[in-house]
């Protein structure tokens, strides 16, 4: 375990203690108070043992906790449909299942709600974005852990990416199961077009295929599911299967999450 000491000095805030396997992470955005370089497992116990050791307790935070819950929860309550599709995934893909997030309104959501019952169980993007990885990468899953079910989910424009990977999942036999929620458009793009653009629109809308018919075109088995409750029973059917499927969302304009997904890094966090 080795400790680097930030020069930084102080701060109105708590100080943080910051733990990274490259010495070189720790000041990238911003200085520490206290940084650790070692395996996070490690040293997290170690600071436990510490803790233990000093004696010194604090109130309790609950009642604190909480109350950031119920702000961060009625924020939430507004990000609907994408809170009942993404309940009805979670409810339907088992303990052990792997989402595979994209570059969609969705995808966005469930960065942060989808709930994550195990370590390598939630692939995502992240800030890098990059449209259309999400079939592709899903793919690479199950061929990793063929045991595991492996569930995608993309966007039209995303999923028009690497609609020919279908192919690959038939060849090879990759059962993995591509949820396309398909509003005609490159969603966040148009919002992009309409709040900071003056609603000058260009490019954000598309022409799409039949996706059931298309999948179908491939020996993909396919399904439409025009709700959540609809959604979580075609996974089911799907996951059944035990072969390549697609399921197809038709659905419309969503509300925007980055309010609340951007507002930590707008916060100076």
């Amino acid at each position: 375990l080795h400790v680097q000491q930030s020069q930084w000095g102080t701060d109105d805030r708590l100080p943080i203690i910051r733990i990274d396997s490259a010495a070189d992470e720790p000041g990238r955005f911003r200085e520490p108070a206290v940084a650790l370089i070692a395996d996070a497992a490690q040293a997290a116990d170690a600071l436990c043992r510490c803790l233990a050791r000093s004696g010194r307790k604090r109130p309790s935070r609950r009642a604190e906790i909480d109350g950031h819950r119920q702000v961060v929860a009625a924020q939430m309550a507004r990000l609907q449909p994408q809170l009942d599709f993404i309940a009805a995934m979670r409810a339907a893909l088992p303990e052990d299942g792997i989402l595979v997030d994209e570059v969609t309104q969705i995808g966005f959501v469930s960065r942060l709600a989808f709930p994550v019952l195990r370590p390598r169980s939630f692939l995502s993007p992240g800030y890098q974005d990059n449209l259309g990885w999400g079939y592709g990468a899903a793919l690479g899953a199950k061929a990793a852990c063929p045991e595991r079910p492996v569930l995608a989910i993309a966007g039209d424009g995303g999923f028009l990416y690497q609609l020919g990977e279908l192919a690959s999942a038939v060849q090879h036999k990759l059962a993995v199961v591509v949820v396309v929620f398909d509003n005609g458009q490159f969603g966040n793009v148009r919002r992009i077009q309409e709040e900071q653009y003056g609603g000058r629109i260009i490019a954000s809308d598309l022409v799409n295929p039949d996706f059931v018919r298309l999948a179908e075109a491939f020996g993909v088995s396919a399904f439409r599911a025009e709700t959540p409750k609809a959604l979580g029973e075609a996974i089911g059917r799907a996951f059944a299967l035990r072969a390549p499927a697609l399921i197809h969302v038709p659905c419309g304009p969503m509300p925007s999450p980055w309010e609340m997904i951007l507002m930590p890094r707008n916060r100076g966090v």
